[in-house]
């Protein structure tokens, strides 16, 4: 990814935890966007017509219909050829994150939109809200992992209430080391942006983007990925229903 440019903040956050981030860019230009077009584009073909899930998450100020969209972060289902986290400032470049034509003559529009790439939220409701509302995004291919989780609960009064990615990871995570390590992530997290805290998701806007909330939006994809109900099998099941 030669024409994106990696934020100083994170090359700092590569090797953090059990669950390694291999690269990470932060997309800031149509240039990054073209190429980061390209390489999901690219998983498609490669993988004949199957690419690996994309796991997505939005942060924005008052997200959903009335607020903004900040920042998309994209992980891809870790793959042979590459392992990459993407943080694209939508902040900066607006409609252009989703309008901008790569070589295969796809747009990030058209891959949200279509259910042949399949795409992996948690509780999707907020930013589906905003990229429909916003962008006129009408996202197809998503499977929740709040809900996935909901479900596979063994009784009806047990899925009274939604759980939080917080504690999908702590039932999941099997080391005490792995739970430490995200709830200190996540703590240096919201103080920069949680109002609870103090503070504003204006944070999210900030440039450079702080080195603390480069290293939350770098993991929270992750750490969907972790919180999935057997990553895998999502992805060949997604498979079967083509």
């Amino acid at each position: 990814m030669t024409k994106t440019r990696a934020s100083p903040s994170a090359s700092t956050c590569n090797h953090i935890g059990i669950l390694k981030i291999k690269d990470s860019v932060f997309v800031d230009t149509e240039e990054g966007v073209t190429d980061l077009v390209d390489w999901i584009t690219a998983q498609h073909i490669y993988n004949e017509g199957y690419p690996p899930p994309l796991y997505i998450d939005v942060e924005g100020e008052r997200l959903g219909r009335d607020g903004t969209v900040s920042l998309l972060t994209i992980f891809q289902y870790p793959t042979p050829r590459r392992e990459c986290v993407y943080v694209i400032d939508v902040h900066t470049l607006g409609s252009q994150v989703f309008s901008t034509v790569g070589a295969f003559g796809k747009t990030l529009e058209e891959i949200l939109e279509s259910p042949a790439f399949l795409k992996i939220f948690f509780d999707d409701r907020n930013d589906s809200d905003a990229l429909s509302s916003l962008y006129c995004i009408k996202l197809q291919g998503v499977r929740d992992v709040q809900l996935m989780e909901s479900a596979q609960r063994q009784t009806m009064s047990s899925r009274k209430f939604l759980g939080s990615l917080a504690k999908c990871i702590d039932e999941k995570a099997y080391h005490s080391e792995e739970k430490e390590r995200w709830r200190l992530r996540k703590e240096k997290g919201d103080k920069l942006w949680n109002p609870r805290e103090g503070d504003s998701y204006r944070a999210f806007n900030a440039r450079p983007l702080p080195k603390d909330l480069m290293a939350y939006c770098l993991w929270k994809p992750r750490k969907i990925e972790f919180s999935s109900p057997r990553s895998q099998d999502i992805f060949l099941k997604a498979q079967g229903e083509h």
